[in-house]
C-alpha cells in the first residue's frame, strides 16, 4: 500500500496556559504515533503560534483521525490544518 506524507499544522484556539497542562498527554500521544511508524517528526513554532508534525500514512482519512485524536485537538486547544505534502528532496 502506498504511503503519503501529510503536514499537520496545529493552530491555537483558546487559552494556552490551560493547554500547557495537557502537553505531556499530547507528547505521549505523538510518541505513540512515532513508535507505530506514523509520525516522522514534529515540534512547536518558536514564536508560540502552535506547532506541526509530519505523518506518513496510507490516506488523508488516517491523517485526519490521528490529528483529531491528538489530545490538544480533542480538548479544543488546537485546530488542525492538514495538507498532503509531496517530498521532493
Amino acid at each position: 500500500m502506498k504511503q503519503h506524507y501529510y503536514v499537520v499544522i496545529l493552530e491555537p484556539t483558546r487559552d494556552q496556559s490551560e493547554a500547557a497542562k495537557h502537553r505531556s498527554e499530547h507528547l505521549a500521544y505523538l510518541e505513540e504515533q512515532k513508535k507505530r511508524g506514523k509520525l516522522i517528526f514534529g515540534g512547536r513554532f518558536t514564536d508560540g503560534s502552535g506547532g506541526m508534525y509530519i505523518l506518513l500514512v496510507s490516506n488523508r482519512s488516517e491523517a485526519e483521525e490521528i490529528a483529531r485524536n491528538d489530545p490538544y485537538c480533542k480538548l479544543g486547544f488546537r485546530t488542525p490544518i492538514i495538507k498532503e505534502w509531496e517530498r521532493t528532496l
